[in-house]
């Protein structure tokens, strides 16, 4: 049986089985994944499937939602035509404009968001922040990729704000030591 294109996208999409006789998800299948937009186009390509979404677009997930103005979702078909997807299939997510995307207690806002699934590898790039509300923390610079299951960040020309250290300079209570006198004036 064929499927068409757009039944194929949306079912990698939104993890979905699209069959007749499909049985149940197992109970250990991930949660489906619904992208929201003003417009969808799907233009024709052979080698892959890309999905173009436009305006107001939101991306809800296992674990993270996306807004942005223009994102891109882009799967490599298996070679069976099989309709049963698996995340290692996705090529690449592509977010863009005003993006926002929020993953537990972080808060990441950027002009462009790079997914790779298949590498569990995040990519911000025009002026990316990262906010760690449960650290009270953020991270910023002109590049940052983020590793999923590693928690390993790489950030370039990085700007950091972390909660205050106590001063270790002194204190109060603690002496200060003794400053030479000024030289004479001549």
């Amino acid at each position: 049986m064929k499927t068409s294109r757009l039944l194929w996208l949306l079912a990698g999409c939104t993890g979905i089985l699209f069959a007749a006789e499909s049985p149940p998800p197992p109970a250990d299948a991930l949660p489906s994944t619904v992208i929201t937009s003003v417009r969808l186009m799907i233009p024709k390509n052979e080698t892959e499937v890309r999905a173009i979404f436009d305006d107001t677009v939101k991306l809800v997930g296992n674990g993270i939602t996306i807004t942005c103005d223009h994102l891109e979702v882009v799967r490599i078909p298996p070679g069976d035509n099989s309709v049963i997807l698996v995340q290692d299939q996705y090529k690449s997510i592509v977010a863009t404009g005003h993006v926002n995307i929020t993953m537990g207690d972080r808060l990441a806002t950027c002009g462009r968001a790079e997914i790779f699934p298949a590498e569990d590898k995040l990519v911000l790039t025009d002026d990316p922040v990262v906010i760690d509300r449960a650290q009270s923390s953020s991270i910023s610079g002109t590049e940052m990729t983020l590793h999923r299951g590693s928690n390993e960040i790489e950030v370039t020309n990085s700007k950091s704000i972390v909660p205050g250290m106590k001063d270790f300079g002194p204190g109060k209570n603690k002496p200060t030591a003794p400053q030479p006198a000024p030289a004479p004036a001549k």
